[in-house]
């Protein structure tokens, strides 16, 4: 029977990030003005290096740049596309990476649920391991099978109390991050601001990685 512990919380988390998605369009909704005058602002300075160069190199880089800000700007205030693309790619994909990696058979929802089902099947294969009759079995077979279950709860609790702590911070940390996707989308819009976009990717496929070790680990 699979353990389900951690779902309702998984779910609240979801369901507030999809909430606050919303709230986001309206913030998207402004701050796609504010890009776009930014924007013309970067097409004029470019226009005087296009000024002194040729026209070939003009007309291609023109047209670079509208299918590179086209691209980008449909991304950053599409909330919808956002969250129906890359919200259920960050949340889904550890979960499924890191129980077809640890060779998980519960289909849980979530990586939490998934370590507590495997701590617990793993510790029923241990106790059904040990037969013996506690009337006929030496002592030493005894001490040994009572140090086997002893190690394994008092070694197992935790750090599967860590890992869980872990997982669920890093759950609600990557909500918020996710929430502020859009802003660090429209950033790549400028080589100047690019970074910071890059280093949004870094964070959230950090958060991804993070997620799928403790799985395997355990």
């Amino acid at each position: 029977m699979a353990i389900e512990v951690a779902q309702p919380v998984f779910n609240a988390i979801n369901t507030a990030t999809q909430s606050q998605m919303a709230s986001m369009n309206t913030v998207m909704s402004v701050i796609g003005i504010v890009i776009g005058g930014f924007w013309i602002v970067y097409i004029q300075m470019k226009s005087l290096y296009w000024y002194f160069d040729g026209l070939t190199v003009i007309f291609k880089d023109i047209l670079f740049t509208i299918l590179k800000a086209s691209i980008i700007l449909y991304m950053a205030l599409s909330v919808s596309w956002y969250n129906s693309t890359v919200i259920p790619v960050v949340t889904d994909f550890p979960v499924w990476l890191g129980n077809t990696i640890s060779g998980t058979t519960h289909n849980s929802g979530n990586l939490v649920d998934g370590l507590i089902n495997a701590y617990y099947d793993g510790f029923i294969a241990l106790v059904n391991s040990i037969k013996f009759s506690i009337w006929d079995a030496a002592g030493n077979t005894i001490f040994i099978a009572v140090c086997s279950v002893l190690f394994y709860v008092l070694g197992g609790l935790p750090f599967l109390g860590v890992a869980i702590g872990t997982l669920i911070t890093l759950k609600a940390a990557t909500a918020i991050i996710l929430i502020l996707g859009p802003v660090f989308i429209g950033f790549l819009l400028f080589p100047q601001t690019s970074q910071y976009f890059w280093g949004w990717v870094g964070t959230i496929c950090g958060f991804m990685l993070t997620q799928v070790l403790f799985a395997v680990v355990l």
